[in-house]
């Protein structure tokens, strides 16, 4: 028998596991032809030397390639197992080499396979096991089966995974299975410190699960999910969607936050939600909180403090005549006639039919400071950031 690729494709179309193949997600984006061919071929070059040498019995291509080949690589799973460069520890060529009866070398190749097979099926009932404890609420016994399916074939963990996935779609969003699937996420990556994807799909349940509860009004709760994220996994997507859900929740305490009357506090968190993700809306957040403050400052005659939160607001492109003029008005209790007259004339630029500028700009002038006049005007309303889901860390 030879080694060349017309009978790696001949084989192919013999065992059509091709089928089977095209039911294996990782491999949709590969040249599945060329995966098929590689993975026969690999087993022919192990193989092939007993079989020119006629160290394997005559019924070698028939009873292998047939019997054994569709019953363990026309498996989908083993396939994955080939992908993720498993090794079942087939028996060596050396070995088959030196076996003078063709029949024995045969019969040993046939048990690796049987070998094989019962473990892919004991693998199998321990999956079965791990869905039976874990639909009962049996998370403890549910882990154990878990371990057990790995121990027998190791891309269970990715079936398990993968399978709590969609279950976790089908519920109602209830927090005791977002917190089910999390502990059995978290004991895979305990038992499987390695497995990158294990770590992702954790990293993406918590930052999910974070969304869920933020809608749940639980903010601080949903903050915590999205840092847990990031310290699980780390890539561009899931760093990009954590900073814009912080902002979000941020953003969502800054507003709770003014409802209050806390307007110092509100601030604070709409400066953080630009310390996250700095775009149009945080920004302009923050400047309505700044102006906000300095307001509430100034109507409490702590004209340092509104002098600091209206050149905040300011900063922050909230350009508006009634900021300029109050400012003004700050700066002229603060007996900084200068500044104030300043302000005055940038509101009337903006705003020149302001009566109450003119006038404020007139008593600067003739250093009435005590006569001015706050506007008082409607600051824009916060912008809310929605939180976004993550689909694949």
């Amino acid at each position: 028998m030879s080694t060349n690729i017309e009978n790696t494709e001949k084989f192919a179309e013999l065992i059509r596991f091709d089928e089977a193949a095209k039911e294996v997600e990782e491999i949709k984006d590969l040249a599945l032809n060329q995966f098929i061919n590689n993975a026969i071929y690999v087993v022919i070059n192990k193989y092939s030397d007993c079989i020119n040498q006629g160290k394997l019995s005559a019924d070698f291509d028939l009873q292998f390639f047939v019997e054994v080949m569709k019953g363990v690589f026309a498996n989908k799973n083993f396939l994955k197992g080939i992908l993720a460069g498993e090794d079942y520890n087939w028996p060596d060529t050396e070995d088959l080499q030196n076996e003078t009866n063709a029949s024995i070398a045969t019969a040993k190749l046939k048990a690796k396979a049987q070998e094989i097979n019962q473990s892919l099926e004991m693998g199998k009932k321990s999956r079965q096991s791990f869905w039976a404890y874990f639909n009962k609420g049996n998370i403890a016994k549910a882990k154990r089966e878990l371990k057990h399916a790995a121990k027998h074939h190791i891309l269970s963990v990715g079936m398990i995974q993968n399978g709590l996935i969609r279950w976790l779609k089908q519920r109602d969003n209830s927090p005791e299975c977002w917190e089910q699937v999390i502990e059995i996420f978290r004991f895979i990556t305990m038992e499987h410190p390695n497995y990158i994807l294990g770590k992702s799909n954790l990293a993406m349940t918590y930052l999910n699960y974070g969304v869920l509860l933020e809608s749940k009004g639980l903010i601080n709760e949903a903050i915590m999910l999205q840092h847990l994220a990031t310290k699980t996994f780390s890539s561009q997507q899931l760093e990009k969607l954590v900073r814009h859900n912080l902002a979000a929740c941020h953003t969502q305490l800054g507003m709770i936050a003014h409802s209050k009357g806390n307007f110092f506090d509100a601030l604070g968190f709409m400066l953080n939600a630009c310390s996250y993700k700095s775009n149009e809306s945080t920004i302009q957040n923050a400047g309505v909180a700044a102006a906000n403050l300095a307001i509430d400052m100034l109507k409490n005659r702590n004209t340092q403090g509104a002098i600091e939160n209206f050149s905040l607001a300011l900063d922050s492109s909230l350009l508006l005549p009634e900021i300029c003029n109050d400012l003004g008005v700050a700066f002229a209790l603060s007996k900084k006639m200068d500044d104030a007259i300043l302000y005055f004339e940038k509101a009337l630029e903006l705003d020149p039919s302001s009566e109450l500028t003119k006038l404020n700009l007139q008593r600067a002038k003739s250093n009435a400071r005590e006569e001015l006049i706050i506007s008082q005007a409607r600051l824009p309303d916060f912008q809310h950031v929605e939180l976004q889901l993550c689909s694949a860390a």
